[in-house]
């Protein structure tokens, strides 16, 4: 048999010309609802993995945005959180597999976190590093923006006391630290080692970081001693 593919093919199979015939012209958003369908109606739990095909062929389908009536109670954006929520067992699990670490896609992220996964959720590297203190290990700002405006915990930590600051510091990633700076982060919490986010950046040599963090106001406070 022969296949024909070419990028031309599915330029016109996805749109004409004014005037032209819509003889098999076709529709992304149809295969896309199919595929997103057939994942929610699996018998089996969905791996996390394919949790996050499931959002982004929902998104991608524009799945039950024509039941958002004006002046409605209910955006269609809350329906698909639910719609996903209800298609899976545990949707924490997906927000923090490997793959949405390493190469986060922000829309799905913000549809699991809208959908009840928990901004808080701990994950299995980095010391058992809740995913604040990941994201910002990495460097990846909107992923850190993201989970502080779900009310992650600014202050949480890791099995040897390592928050999310001391975290940024250590990999020298300044807009990181100044952004959990700006959501509340303690600047003068020590870890396990009792060695604050100030005493981390200097070892690592990172030298704007630790003038970002000198020029914080350092009132002694009991409580923010592990």
């Amino acid at each position: 048999s022969v296949m024909l593919s070419h990028p031309t093919l599915r330029d016109w199979l996805l749109g004409r010309r004014p005037g032209e015939a819509t003889r098999f012209l076709c529709d992304v958003r149809t295969g896309h609802a199919a595929i997103a369908f057939s994942l929610a109606r699996q018998r089996r739990a969905i791996k996390s993995e394919k949790v996050l095909d499931l959002v982004h062929h929902t998104l991608k389908a524009n799945l039950l945005k024509n039941m958002e009536q004006p002046g409605g109670q209910c955006s269609y954006r809350d329906v698909q959180a639910a719609f996903i929520s209800l298609a899976t067992e545990d949707i924490s699990a997906a927000l923090s597999c490997p793959r949405n670490i390493f190469t986060p896609f922000l829309k799905v992220s913000r549809v699991l976190l809208l959908a009840g996964a928990d901004p808080n959720h701990v994950t299995t590297i980095l010391e058992r590093c809740p995913l604040l203190g990941v994201f910002s290990h990495l460097g990846n700002r909107e992923m850190v923006h993201l989970l502080l405006d779900y009310c992650a915990d600014v202050n949480g930590a890791n099995s040897l006391g390592r928050t999310a600051l001391s975290l940024a510091s250590a990999a020298g990633h300044e807009d990181v630290v100044l952004l959990l700076l700006q959501a509340g982060a303690q600047v003068n919490r020590v870890d396990n080692e009792e060695q604050c986010a100030l005493v981390v950046a200097a070892r690592e040599g990172h030298r704007l970081v630790v003038e970002l963090l000198c020029g914080q106001d350092w009132v002694e406070d009991r409580k923010s001693v592990v």
